[in-house]
């Protein structure tokens, strides 16, 4: 089994944070780096980021009976593994430690071995092995935290973060967030409540990821104005060849294959779907002409 995504050109939220000389060594060897060199992200790229994150994450923990698909923990969040592309839109990656979630378990997996990324592994599950969706929630909380102050999860001197994060009061939380991001003094004081929610020592205590998902969801939808409609979304690359441009355009707004690669693509399988959104596509492709495409864009109608 393999996983397969769009070209992630962006590199990591960790070396996107970070930008010292080895995070910069590994993004300037990235196809497409920016010649004017990498900027610090912003805010809103940040938020964006997280939302996405949690997402991905509120996802492989939501089993789905109609594609049989079980739920799944991480057990690695931090933010080395969350993948940006070229367009900051953020990924899940590194599923190597990742475990379904038995059905008799009980909501908890335990581990014969403590595996995990020193400062994002929840205390329980370091002293007992039990791993579940709280500890998930724990070490997505962290990297909420280390995108806030553009600091690690664990320093050799000032120690891990989510000591250093306790703190109280809206002008202490804008003093640790980091400020190339230029954060809002509303958005970094619930950027910062929703991560110190997730890791709270007291796991009855916590919010959920799903929580979490919502919470940021609410803050992108107050402060930062609508994305696109699908058919309006800027794409890159064809997804098969990686090369060519994305000349076709299925009927549900999604951009994904270059003209050459629309024979193979439809013939792959007997009913072929969008990649994007897995919505049914036909060979009829007909030249557009309204709002939906540009005129050099073919148009695939649905079934």
């Amino acid at each position: 089994m393999c996983l397969v995504t769009t070209l992630l050109k962006g590199g990591s939220l960790q070396d996107r944070l970070l930008l010292d000389e080895a995070a910069l060594c590994r993004l300037n060897k990235m196809p497409g780096a920016p010649p004017a060199g990498w900027a610090p992200l912003t805010w809103q790229q940040r938020v964006l980021v997280l939302l996405d994150a949690l997402k991905g994450l509120d996802y492989l923990h939501t089993p789905d009976p109609g594609t049989h698909k079980p739920k799944i923990l991480h057990r690695d969040i931090k933010p080395s593994n969350i993948l940006l592309d070229s367009d900051s839109h953020a990924r899940l990656g590194d599923m190597g430690l990742a475990r379904q979630q038995r059905p008799a378990a009980n909501n908890v997996t335990t581990m014969t071995s403590i595996a995990g990324t020193n400062g994002f592994m929840d205390e329980y599950f370091q002293a007992t092995g039990r791993f579940d969706e709280s500890a998930d929630g724990y070490a997505m909380g962290i990297a909420i935290l280390a995108t806030l102050t553009g600091w690690p999860a664990v320093d050799a001197v000032r120690g891990k973060l989510d000591g250093r994060c306790e703190v109280e009061g809206e002008e202490e939380i804008v003093r640790i967030a980091d400020q190339t991001a230029q954060w809002p003094r509303e958005v970094a004081v619930e950027v910062h409540k929703v991560g110190m929610a997730l890791i709270k020592r007291n796991r009855d205590n916590r919010i959920t990821v799903r929580q979490a998902k919502e919470r940021l969801q609410s803050l992108t939808d107050e402060h930062l104005p609508p994305a696109p409609p699908a058919h309006q979304i800027v794409e890159r690359e064809c997804i098969l060849c990686m090369s060519a441009p994305r000349h076709v355009r299925f009927e549900c707004g999604h951009s994904a294959l270059c003209r050459g690669c629309l024979d193979p693509f439809m013939q792959s399988t007997p009913r072929p779907v969008c990649p994007h959104c897995r919505s049914p596509v036909t060979r009829g492709g007909v030249l557009a002409s309204d709002a939906v495409a540009s005129e050099n864009t073919f148009v695939l109608p649905r079934q």
